[in-house]
């Protein structure tokens, strides 16, 4: 009967691998087009790997593209269209980071559901405007 109980408390091993994909899309805020949200959304995309090696720390890396315009011609502002600047850029992104979690976190599961956690990322950019 002890060896039952003993067994029953034993704490499982986690470990978790996820790939995912991004869909959606990306914009342009700045002096070209000062606040209209999702004006010349352009199409994104992404990958990303994430290996969870305890129910407390997680690692993931993963690629992101998309790309960003910007044209005074489509503005409502006389002035920026006299400016008549424009330009459109590709976006590649590479990241990796790292979650730790303070408390045990595990998705449904109301012992464990809420963790305060702490993320430290890297992140490379590459992007290249050019004149329309």
């Amino acid at each position: 009967m002890v060896g039952e109980i003993q067994a029953q408390k034993r704490r499982r091993n986690f470990r978790q691998h996820e790939i995912g994909v991004f869909l959606g899309g990306s914009y342009y805020l700045g002096d070209l087009n000062p606040g209209k949200h999702f004006f010349l959304s352009q199409p994104a995309a992404g990958l990303f790997y994430r290996f969870t090696p305890s129910y407390r720390y997680a690692f993931r890396a993963g690629l992101n593209f998309g790309n960003v315009q910007g044209d005074d011609s489509q503005s409502e502002d006389p002035d920026q269209r006299k400016r008549n600047l424009n330009f459109k850029s590709r976006i590649n992104e590479f990241h990796v980071l790292a979650e730790f979690n303070f408390l045990e976190y595990r998705i449904s599961n109301n012992k464990h559901k809420f963790s305060f956690f702490y993320l430290q990322e890297l992140m490379f950019l590459i992007s290249g405007p050019w004149e329309i």
